[in-house]
């Protein structure tokens, strides 16, 4: 079988595993309710790896790969800044679950006396949804272009597979999906990550890269703000949050997810960077947001990458 045949191979049995799981969450739903909420069905561990899930993303990822490329080790500070944001969630869980809040709307309409803030709240969360679509839409995009695919292949298909099984699904269902790509994710990067110290192997770092890359924070206090702080703030009380929270069997379920979340993210962001330094390292002449796609296309068998 040819590369890219596995490629697509792959792709398109990874995208039918995504609808099947959703349909055989579907059958949870038995109102409107369990759609948008899910009342008590959420364990600790599927809220955890959820959680977990909603980070490891193109940022997390691909955007950690980049900063390691640029700066070194300390392209892990937005992956630390999602970790952060969690223990700021955790904190929050017996507030959201002692009002009942859905929603930070619901917090804003109780806080106001009125829908003029809810509604200005909404609009905004309207607007930033699309935003964030069309982020996703762009990333299914590129992967496919990296890939050698047509480009509006991995729009339509991003498109299709994320809609049916989300709105299929619920909430329950996106946050098992959620939790499933945590996993996929975290094994590919290990496994990557454990070939590349394998062969060529950790000395490649130390002659091909300057000391600072080697630092936790080669920059201004500024830079490293920046970085971090957006996220934290954004993460911990956006409409997830308050969803899953909610959605917990207990409140012990609700914080200690979110705690669990948390400490798993921050080690892991170490890995992402780690990957773009090997990819530096590798293929210095090449700019930084091609470093991670060629490490992968190039250094790592087809079903890895």
């Amino acid at each position: 079988m040819t590369t890219p045949s596995i490629v697509i191979l792959i792709l398109l049995s990874y995208g039918t595993a995504m609808l099947l799981i959703s349909r055989r969450a579907s059958r949870r739903i038995r109102s409107f309710q369990d759609t948008i909420a899910a009342p008590g069905q959420t364990s600790l561990f599927l809220l955890a790896g959820s959680a977990i899930g909603g980070q490891i993303g193109s940022g997390f990822v691909i955007g950690g790969a980049e900063y390691g490329a640029r700066y070194g080790i300390a392209g892990a500070w937005y992956g630390i800044g999602c970790g952060l944001s969690y223990f700021i969630t955790a904190a929050l869980c017996r507030f959201i679950r002692t009002h009942h809040y859905v929603s930070p709307a619901d917090y804003f309409a109780r806080r106001y006396s009125g829908h003029a803030t809810r509604m200005i709240y909404t609009a905004a969360s309207i607007s930033c949804s699309v935003s964030l679509l069309a982020g996703q839409l762009l990333a299914g995009r590129t992967i496919f272009l990296t890939l050698g695919l047509p480009a509006q292949w991995g729009v339509v298909l991003t498109a299709v597979i994320a809609l049916v099984y989300s709105n299929a699904a619920g909430l329950w269902g996106s946050m098992a999906v959620s939790s499933i790509q945590s996993v996929i994710i975290f094994i590919g990067m290990s496994t990557a990550l454990f070939l590349m110290m394998s062969a060529p192997g950790p000395g490649i770092l130390a002659a091909a890269l300057p000391a600072s890359s080697f630092h936790l924070a080669p920059f201004g206090a500024e830079f490293l703000v920046s970085m971090t702080a957006p996220i934290v703030l954004a993460s911990s009380v956006n409409q997830i949050s308050f969803q899953s929270a909610a959605s917990a069997k207990s409140l012990k379920s609700a914080r200690g997810g979110y705690l669990l979340a948390g400490l798993t993210l921050i080690p892991v962001a170490f890995i992402p960077p780690l990957l773009g330094m090997y990819g530096r390292a590798l293929f210095p002449g090449i700019p930084a947001e091609k470093v991670f796609s060629s490490l992968l296309l190039t250094r790592l068998p087809t079903a890895v990458a």
